[in-house]
């Protein structure tokens, strides 16, 4: 699966213990936040799966057309208006949200 981890601005998601669960899957940590108008560029390995570390990032109708295989965005908190719910779900794009304590 060609997966994309968006926003980690860290640097620290393949350090994470859990990043071995992605063992071959076909993987692309973007580390620098791109503005929405420059985000398709950071997604042109047409990605499978999302992973969204912070809401700042917008999924919208613009960013959701270049993304043709996309089936599933997952995300460490609860959507807070960042993500087009409605065209996901006509779109077959599943949602998955994070839960916890976020502290």
């Amino acid at each position: 699966m060609r997966i994309t981890i968006l926003d980690d601005y860290q640097n620290c998601i393949p350090d994470l213990e859990v990043f071995k669960l992605l063992d071959g899957h076909e993987v692309t940590v973007v580390n620098a936040y791109q503005p929405d108008s420059q985000l398709h560029s950071m997604l042109m390995n047409d990605p499978e799966a999302l992973i969204l570390i912070r809401t700042r990032t917008s999924i919208n109708d613009e960013i959701l057309q270049y993304l043709p295989s996309l089936k599933v965005i997952s995300q460490t908190g609860k959507n807070a208006g960042h993500i087009n719910v409605d065209h996901c779900n006509n779109q077959g794009i599943q949602i998955l949200e994070g839960k916890g304590n976020p502290i």
